[in-house]
Formats: structure tokens, sequence, C-alpha cells
């Protein structure tokens, strides 16, 4: 007979997709006959040990990090990694052998070496299938979709670092060290504190040198658009010169600086790079999401951000190209997911990676369910697909089929269920 559990959800962070995602997942549970809670923030280890022997849960899922080692051991412990950054391999340290660990794609490409003495597998975002409306197909068989499809592209997803400033004086080449308003965010909190408390003898301005370099390293390492980030390397190369400028702790509290530009500066140049593209090409499209605002060469463009999941929907089906810039190589994203789903058409950068296992084409045929651009050919990609409303609806609704088929939140809780009563 198969186990009935009383979960208790946990999301990586406090913002809509997050929670959204565990709702999801809750609601699917229940159906199971499982009883579930969910949390609207991470907490930690020694709330959670709290939490868990209060409420008498047997059955924790968490989003990016790990067991706590102080947990019952009758308590079974799910991890889903979304994200894997250089320092996580701590969080693999307490697992049990009736535990399950789930990354978004291969450890491999997450650059994990830790072996584990549990159940790991992949295990990708879902989709749900509510409140969508397979329009697109009907629309063109009326002849309507023309007027419809009235963006000729879009770009949904934020700007990772929204700084109001020219590219290539971003972030901290920009820092007047003068004047300590100008640093926010982590710099504004924490940096300044640091320097103060832990290096007495390190000046701001030697701090901005060392910034930079780092911001000069990471570009040199990733090159926009390519679909070839290795977040382990970089972060590899930026703490070996941290570690020739600081000592072993101010390295560690300096963490959070390694995870932004092995991880967050790539996404930035793919995002910021692939809308100037555009604004070569085209003068009709549409830029979705936080941070674009501070930037004036986008002023037209930006439609906000829209939290609205039907509001969202509506933009990817009324652009006739959805881009997405496809930072890993992967393609197996929940943003990537919803545009199949709502029979919208995605393109995707050339990977260069070449990373077949784990990657869009694990499951999606190039030129059947998506298809790829070439940056530095963009005009052949236009002439190619933006006028061939036909193609592009097939293409779409082939996705939205084969998403519906096998990539549900559906699919992915009884996959966890299945794993679970293994």
């Amino acid at each position: 007979m198969k186990h009935k559990y009383k979960f208790l959800l946990i999301p990586n962070a406090s913002n809509f997709y997050d929670i959204n995602q565990l709702a999801e997942i809750k609601s699917i549970l229940v159906d199971h006959n499982h009883t579930v809670d969910f949390l609207d923030k991470e907490i930690s280890d020694v709330s959670l040990i709290n939490l868990v022997e209060k409420n008498s849960y047997n059955c924790v899922l968490r989003v990016n990090k790990g067991r706590p080692e102080e947990l019952k051991k009758n308590v079974r412990f799910i991890s889903w990694f979304q994200d894997f950054y250089y320092n996580s391999e701590k969080e693999l340290n307490n697992f049990l052998q009736n535990d399950l660990v789930y990354f978004y794609t291969t450890p491999e490409i997450f650059g994990v070496d830790k072996k584990l003495n549990c159940f790991s597998s992949i295990l990708y975002p879902g989709i749900s299938e509510k409140n969508v409306e397979p329009n697109l197909p009907e629309l063109n068989k009326k002849n309507q979709i023309e007027s419809y499809q009235n963006i000729d592209f879009s770009i949904c997803g934020f700007m990772p670092a929204s700084h109001n400033v020219n590219f290539n004086q971003f972030y901290f080449r920009n820092f007047n060290t003068d004047n300590k308003s100008t640093f926010d965010g982590y710099l504004k909190t924490n940096l300044i504190n640091f320097i103060e408390k832990y290096e007495e003898n390190l000046s701001l301005e030697k701090v901005k040198k060392i910034l930079i370099y780092l911001q000069s390293l990471t570009e040199i390492l990733y090159e926009p658009l390519s679909g070839n980030l290795d977040t382990k390397f970089i972060s590899k190369k930026i703490e070996e010169k941290l570690s020739r400028e600081l000592s072993k702790q101010s390295v560690e509290i300096l963490s959070p600086v390694i995870r932004y530009f092995s991880t967050e500066y790539p996404r930035f140049q793919d995002r910021i790079e692939l809308a100037r593209l555009l604004t070569k090409h085209s003068s009709n499209f549409t830029l979705v999401g936080k941070g674009w605002d501070v930037y004036d060469e986008f002023s037209e463009f930006y439609k906000g951000e829209i939290q609205n999941q039907m509001l969202l929907y509506g933009i990817y089906k009324k652009s006739k190209i959805n881009l997405y810039n496809n930072t890993h190589g992967l393609g197996m994203h929940n943003k990537v997911f919803e545009i199949m789903i709502n029979g919208g058409f995605i393109a995707l950068p050339s990977n260069k990676s070449k990373r077949k296992i784990s990657s869009i084409e694990e499951d999606f045929e190039e030129n059947t369910h998506f298809v790829y651009f070439d940056p530095l050919n963009f005009d052949d990609f236009i002439n190619e697909w933006l006028f061939k409303t036909n193609e592009r609806i097939i293409i779409g609704n082939n996705a939205r089929q084969k998403v519906l088929k096998n990539h549900s939140w559906k699919n992915r809780v009884e996959k966890i269920l299945n794993d679970l009563n293994k």
C-alpha cells in the first residue's frame, strides 16, 4: 500500500514564481490524498526542525537547500536544486538513504562532484494547464491571427542588474567610491560594513578595482548568447582572484559577490545583448520584467513587471516570436513551457555548448517544437520566420501538445510520488 504523507513545502524565495509552483504541487498532492502545508518564505534549519516536530510532518520538500543535520531520521526529505552555486555542495552533506535529491539538470552540468548516498534524478519545472486557451490555431483558421499577433518579438524576464548606466561602464565601473550612497543592494548593506570590520586597510577604491577586475574577467570567460555558461569554472577563477587579494575569512564573507558574477551577471549580459539585437532589427518588440525600466534606450518597448499570469500569457500569444536567452544552454525552463503551452512560437540562441542530455533537445525537436537563431545572422532568421504565420502556428501547437503530454505539474508530482514509493 502506498504511504500517505503529511508534506511541508518550503520555497527558495518569497516571489510569485516560487510560491506559485509550490501551490501547484500542493494542489496535486492533495488530489492524491496527501496532507500538505507550504510556507511563503525560506526558514532556517533550526526553525524547520522545530516546525516539523510541532506539526508531525513526515516529508519535507525544500527548494535549493539540503537536509538539516539534526532533523529526525524518520522524516523523508526531498531537495530540489533549481540553482546550484559554486558553494552549494555543502547542502548535500546530510541526506539519508530514503531521501530524494532533484536537480534542474544533470549534476555534471551543475558541477556537482559529490557522490550522494540517496536517490537523485532530474526534475524539471512543470506547467499548469489551467486557464490556457488554445486559441492561436483557431484564430489562424479564421484569418484573424495577423491582427491578433501585433507584436513582432518579446523578451519576458527580469534584468538581474538594474542600474541606469552604459553597458560598457556598467555596475562596479560606474561606482563613485567617494559617495557610499551609490552602492546599493548587497554592496550598500554588506560590503562597506565588511570592509570596515574585516579589512581595515582596504580602501573602497581598492575594492572597486577588484570588482571591476571580476566584472572584466566574467566578460572574458562568458560569451553572451552562447548558451555555454560554466558557473563552476567562472566562480573558481573569481575565487582565485579574491584569494590573492583578501583573507580566507573575507573571501567566505564575499560569497554573494562570487555568486553574482558567476550566475547573475552572465544572465544580464545575455538579456541586454538580446534587447540591443532587437533594436537593430525591429521597432515592434516588447520587454517585460523587473529592471528594464532604468534603461532609457528601451523605454518605448518596456511594458512593466507583469505578475498576472493571464496577462503574461496574452503577451506570449500576441508575440509572433518569443525570445529566450538560454544562458545555460538547457532550455527546459518554466518560461519556455509557459510559452509552449499557450501555443507560442519560441526561439533560442544557437547552443554552442552542444548539450544534448538534459537540454531542450531531450524531448523537443528543432523546427518542430522550437527554433534556434544565430545572433550573428539575425537578419536571416527574421526573413525565415517573421512572415511565416502558418508555420509558426504549427510549431507552437506541436510544442503545446508535447508540453500537455509530458511536462505538466501532474507529471512532476507523480514522478516525485513514484520515487518516494520505490
